[in-house]
């Protein structure tokens, strides 16, 4: 919450909510809040979208890995005994 008469901030609710209150006259008067937001320039939503972009190219390269040695092995096993 920020102080109207001071301006100073005060504690963060849940998480990044902030409150902002106004006088009751200037908000009658349909007067606007001067506010000034700053975000990152990146968005947590693409950093998790790549996250789990990553996560599923290293599971399906395993699954590939794991059958093709077992495709491999059983063709060895195959060879050496003569089949």
């Amino acid at each position: 919450m920020r102080n109207i008469d001071t301006s100073a901030t005060g504690s963060v609710e849940r998480g990044n909510i902030l409150t902002w209150e106004q006088r009751l006259s200037e908000r009658l008067a349909g007067k606007p809040l001067a506010m000034h937001v700053t975000m990152e320039a990146g968005s947590i939503l693409y950093t998790t979208l790549w996250l789990f972009a990553g996560s599923f190219a290293a599971a399906v390269l395993l699954l590939v890995f794991v059958i093709w040695r077992i495709i491999r092995r059983g063709r060895a096993r195959n060879h050496a005994a003569g089949r």
